[in-house]
């Protein structure tokens, strides 16, 4: 099995996600989350595979998001913090 988590975190005040769209690349068609809460600033998208998935680049998916005054900046990151870190799995091996 191949998987891959994406767990992001941004500022509330200053982005909102708007919408997310699952990605287009057959490699990774198992959808196993997909999910937002625009209160706390997360979102987390996950999707996978039984096969061996790829070798190459694939898409996971599209965020949307909107946000606040014009020229002002903010992060978004990957979460690395338990449960919710970002990672990669092919067959045995855990990568983050």
């Amino acid at each position: 099995m191949t998987g891959v988590q994406a767990s992001l975190d941004f500022n509330p005040n200053s982005l909102q996600v708007v919408t997310i769209v699952m990605g287009t690349s057959p490699p990774l068609g198992i959808l196993l989350a997909i999910r937002f809460d625009n209160s706390v600033g997360t979102l987390d998208i996950a999707a996978g595979t039984l096969g061996s998935g790829t070798n190459g680049q694939c898409e996971l998916g599209v965020v949307t998001m909107s946000g606040g005054a014009s020229g002002v900046t903010t992060p978004v990151v990957f979460s690395s913090a338990s449960p919710r870190a970002s990672a990669v799995s092919v067959e045995v091996d855990h990568i983050q």
